[in-house]
């Protein structure tokens, strides 16, 4: 029996096989790791390149270029987009009524599962509304005027498209307004205008790539 085990192991066919199923399992890590970590690469790009923090939104005044290294950017989109943490308790969303002109998109979790959709075809459709963003297993069923919304994860965010009604000067600037409307803040915390809406490009490239290196592995942690 020991001949026969050791047989096994000096085997080249086995040695093989050990090594494509190392490469294998690898590469499902990959893919398995890939929305939590391309997440948390446009998360670090908003705090470093875009120099934003939780609270902060970010409104892109005119459409992306090379500089802008995300996984599925689009051209031809002004992007609003911001980030937030549930630590610390539930977080506020307060987005206007989308009356003419509006945004769309979808509120995500750390894994990139949508988890409700904003706009015209969303939950509360144009009318906009407060969406309170509940940490995770979070028991509160009594929504006192908010939409609920309910995460695994307690990072989240959203990339919303932004959709005047025509490329005329007039509509550029009725999205900006509404963009300025956009509130995000805890719960504990009474609502202010101090959002530090962003309206212009950043200055540096966003590195939103995700990357294969030992923070790969700590991503889905953080998050």
């Amino acid at each position: 029996m020991a001949r026969r085990l050791l047989a096994l192991v000096q085997d080249p066919f086995h040695d093989d096989l050990q090594r494509r199923t190392i490469e294998r399992r690898s590469v499902e890590a990959v893919i398995w790791g890939m929305p939590i970590v391309s997440m948390d690469a446009m998360r670090q790009a908003f705090f470093h390149d875009a120099k934003a923090s939780y609270g902060d939104i970010v409104y892109w005044s005119r459409p992306v270029d090379w500089k802008f290294q995300t996984t599925t950017p689009s051209p031809d989109t002004h992007y609003v987009y911001f980030n937030f943490n549930t630590k610390d308790g539930p977080i506020v969303l307060d987005l206007p009524a989308s009356l003419g002109a509006g945004l769309l998109g979808s509120i995500l979790n750390a894994w990139q599962t949508p988890l409700i959709d904003v706009g015209p075809e969303g939950e509360n459709e144009p009318k906009g509304g407060k969406y309170l963003l509940l940490p995770p297993d979070t028991e509160r069923e009594t929504s006192g005027g908010y939409t609920l919304v309910r995460s695994d994860t307690y990072n989240g965010y959203a990339l919303l498209r932004t959709f005047p009604t025509s490329a005329s000067k007039s509509d550029v600037a009725t999205i900006i307004d509404l963009v300025k409307k956009v509130r995000i803040y805890p719960l504990a915390q009474h609502p202010t205008l101090l959002n530090n809406v962003t309206l212009t490009w950043p200055a540096n490239s966003l590195m939103a790539l995700p990357r294969i290196t030992t923070h790969f592995l700590t991503a889905s942690h953080e998050c």
